[in-house]
């Protein structure tokens, strides 16, 4: 085969264009930072890369979810900690109230208490996100999930719990619906609860009634006294021996001390 002057001098072109292409693409990776700016210079590495951009765009959906999830739960919380406030606020006023000595008007004060804090307990029941969502309302966040009625309040959620994932086949709950909080209320400790037996109905009996039945001289108001005077020895105050029961002497040779 014959090699002419044209044939050397198109291949010297060729070369020169190569050269010229592998700088420009030099140059452009300097500036860029980028090995290669479209997947025809590299399709091996372009396919790796699509895999690492997918990958990286999972993790920070993850974290972004891991966030969400975080002020959920803090929302959340933050609304159980005010409603274990009321309550403790109405178990005051029920203990205020059980008082033979409270007058009609400061009934009427702590029953105008009692239903403030039920207001404040259904307002606490819808309460909401920043994104408006109610955190009570299971599935249906955009419906309010309790209103006040004639005999308490009713929910008109549903019984669904919200999830977010969090990784790869792990999810974590972000919130419980308000028939789970509110009205499914459990006994015990939630998981089982102690009760007397049904004839369990104690042995024990008043002193007072034995003290008229056993007898004035009797072995128990004997020792009791006998008791009851030694600690007045021990505090010093011999003068005390009434025992509660008139006056004891100490002659009694068993017990100490005997009742007249």
């Amino acid at each position: 085969m014959r090699i002419t002057q044209g044939m050397e001098q198109s291949q010297f072109l060729t070369a020169l264009n190569q050269l010229e292409s592998n700088i420009a693409t030099t140059q452009n990776g300097i500036s860029t930072g980028l090995a290669f700016t479209t997947a025809s210079q590299d399709p091996v590495a372009a396919g790796l890369v699509n895999g690492y951009n997918q990958v990286l765009a999972q993790s920070q959906q993850f974290t972004a979810n891991g966030q969400s999830a975080q002020g959920s739960l803090n929302i959340e919380d933050n609304a159980l900690s005010q409603v274990q406030t009321q309550l403790q606020s109405l178990r005051d006023l029920a203990l205020e109230a059980n008082n033979a000595t409270v007058s009609g008007a400061n009934l009427s004060a702590i029953a105008t208490q009692v239903q403030q804090i039920q207001q404040s307990l259904v307002s606490i029941a819808n309460t909401q996100d920043g994104t408006g969502s109610y955190i009570f309302a299971g599935y249906s966040t955009q419906t309010e999930p309790f209103a006040l009625t004639a005999t308490g309040a009713s929910y008109s959620g549903d019984q669904g719990q919200r999830q977010i994932q969090l990784a790869a086949g792990q999810n974590v709950t972000i919130g419980d619906n308000g028939d789970l909080v509110f009205n499914q209320i459990k006994t015990g400790n939630g998981t089982f609860s102690v009760t007397a037996g049904a004839g369990n109905t104690g042995t024990g009996r008043n002193f007072r009634t034995l003290r008229w039945r056993e007898g004035t001289n009797s072995p128990l108001r004997s020792r009791f006294c006998a008791l009851r005077v030694r600690a007045a020895h021990d505090r010093r105050d011999l003068g005390d021996r009434s025992c509660d029961l008139r006056r004891c002497e100490l002659h009694h040779p068993v017990h100490g001390a005997q009742c007249l």
